[in-house]
């Protein structure tokens, strides 16, 4: 392990705090707002999306963490443990739900089907 896993704060550190504290768990979020924060913005700005929107489309990205943190947790977590990994996998999260919000007739294939 290096010095960077065992520093309090380090994202591996608090991802396995995470999975058995819920007050680690509002840490690990609250640490992530100014990231998905960013990926909204650089979003927005890739898709022409009016800045008035980046509170809601802010919201919209964090949304999910819960469930994000849980199959993270269950499913990859002990297979890879490099920092900033749960990073980059709830960022691509954060992307895939605001482009659901913002168009969800791209996604309603899977219903047309039905």
């Amino acid at each position: 392990m290096s010095t960077k896993d065992n520093a309090p704060e380090s994202e591996r550190a608090l991802v396995r705090a995470a999975a058995l504290s819920p007050a680690a768990r509002e840490r690990l979020r609250r640490s992530l707002l100014p990231y998905a924060a960013r990926e909204t913005r650089r979003f927005m700005k890739r898709w022409n999306i009016p800045k008035k929107r980046l509170d809601e489309l802010i919201a919209v990205g964090m949304h999910p963490f819960d469930v994000v943190f849980n199959i993270y947790v269950r499913e990859m977590h002990h297979l890879i443990e490099e920092e900033g990994h749960f990073y980059q996998y709830f960022m691509w999260w954060v992307r895939w739900a605001i482009s659901r919000y913002v168009y969800p007739d791209a996604y309603n294939d899977e219903e047309k089907s039905e």
